[in-house]
């Protein structure tokens, strides 16, 4: 089972944070799977990263959790889930945040 635990690491600081995806070594899968929906870099306001841990091993990190909120969004994000070796295992969106083709949440 995984747990996600949002971190936030932009704290307000949008341009800071702005697309492309740059943290956690898997820039070049987490854009490419963005893209894929029709995402553009410039059309994400902020991104944040938090890891997934096994349960009963909080030391154990088995993959990440990649938090976009889109300009075009209030509320809700764009979300991408990947492994440790950057396999994108799902792309979804929540919120008010919809993607044609996108599982939404």
């Amino acid at each position: 089972m995984r747990y996600a635990f949002v971190v936030p690491l932009c704290l307000g600081l949008a341009a800071a944070c702005a697309a492309p995806v740059e943290r956690r070594g898997c820039e070049g899968a987490v854009n490419a799977a963005i893209a894929a929906v029709g995402v553009a870099p410039d059309r994400i306001a902020s991104t944040a990263v938090s890891p997934q841990t096994e349960s009963g091993d909080e030391h154990r990190t088995i993959g990440y959790t990649y938090w976009m909120r889109l300009k075009s969004c209030n509320s809700g994000y764009l979300i991408v889930d990947t492994n440790n070796f950057c396999h994108v295992e799902q792309v979804y969106t929540t919120g008010e945040c919809q993607i044609g083709g996108v599982r939404h949440y």
